[in-house]
Order: C-alpha cells, then structure tokens, then sequence
C-alpha cells in the first residue's frame, strides 16, 4: 500500500474526504472509488468548482456537467455529503432560484429516479435517490463510514437540460458566502 492509499485507510473526518477528494480532481491523489483512476474526461472543466466544493465542507460524491447536443442532453447536477449547516445552506438554493435540492438525513435511504440525461430523446441516466455510506465507500476505515454515515446527503439538480454555469455558480455561493440563503431543513 502506498503513502496515497495509506491516507484513505485511516479515520477521515469529512473535511479531511473534501481535501482529499478536491487533491485526486486536481491530478494529485489517488481514490479508492475509482481505482486509482482520473476523474472522467467532461468531469475536467468542472475540477477548479469541485474542488472548491469539496474544500468547503461538500464532499462531491457524483456530478456531471450540463450538456446538450444533437444526441443527447444532461443536466448538470452534484451530489455529496456534508454537515448540517452546509445542508441547509445548500437546501436555500431552492428557495431563491429554480435548482432542485433534495436533502436527505443523516441514515435515510431514498429511492426514486429524475432523469438527469438523454440518449436519443430517451431517458439514459436516472439520480437513483440517497445511498446507504457502508456501499457509498465500503473499503474505508470504519471510522470514516460512520463518519459519512452521520453526515447530510445533498443533491442539486438543474432542471433546464443543458444549462451550463447556473449550478456550478450558486453552490459555490452559497458554500462560500456568509449570509447565504437558509433552507431550514429543520423546524426552528
């Protein structure tokens, strides 16, 4: 095992997964998710937002870039994990814009499906809801699976196919600015 796999065996706190995960988009790490490999190739033009997210206090576990051409269409979309007040700030960005955020308690499981891409004027790629943290990074240290199984699952979806920036944009505010727009995910 190397110095790189050596760091993700030991206890993480999500911090340390969101510094982590924003070194391997930037070429330097290694994941245990992917093998060791890069990030996807559409995933490139988005590194500099993700990692910036990831080093915020969201620890991107999915995104994909809004896209469309003559073939097929995506919506950009992100999702990961995070603690409650990133949640309820990620939660206010339905409140002032027309993103989709679906935010999910620590331990819930969810399953439905939004088409977040296009093959043909065919749906291609489902978001399948919340994942249970043991399949999410089984391989991990127990400590960094409870660690993520305590933490807020955030997805943020575009609704208009295509649409390029919006997203990127508006999370990153609201990861950054102090005044951000609250969901109020819980009653007060």
């Amino acid at each position: 095992m190397d110095e790189e796999e050596q760091r993700w065996s030991q206890p993480l706190t999500l911090q340390q997964l969101g510094e982590l995960t924003a070194r391997w988009l930037e070429g330097d790490g290694w994941s245990p998710w992917n093998t060791g490999s890069p990030p996807n190739s559409e995933t490139a033009a988005l590194v500099p937002q993700l990692a910036s997210m990831n080093r915020s206090g969201y620890v991107t576990t999915f995104s994909q870039p809004g896209v469309d051409d003559r073939l097929g269409a995506q919506r950009a979309a992100v999702a990961g994990l995070c603690d409650e007040d990133v949640a309820d700030r990620l939660a206010g960005l339905s409140l002032n814009s027309d993103l989709v955020v679906i935010t999910h308690y620590p331990g819930v499981e969810a399953t439905y499906e939004i088409p977040i891409s296009l093959d043909e004027g065919r749906t291609f790629t489902v978001w399948p809801g919340a994942c249970p943290a043991d399949s999410m990074w089984d391989d991990m240290h127990p400590e960094t699976v409870r660690e993520i199984a305590a933490a807020w699952q955030v997805t943020v979806i575009d609704p208009q196919w295509g649409r390029e920036v919006k997203l990127w944009a508006a999370v990153i505010d609201a990861l950054q600015r102090s005044e951000a727009v609250r969901g109020l995910i819980r009653p007060q």
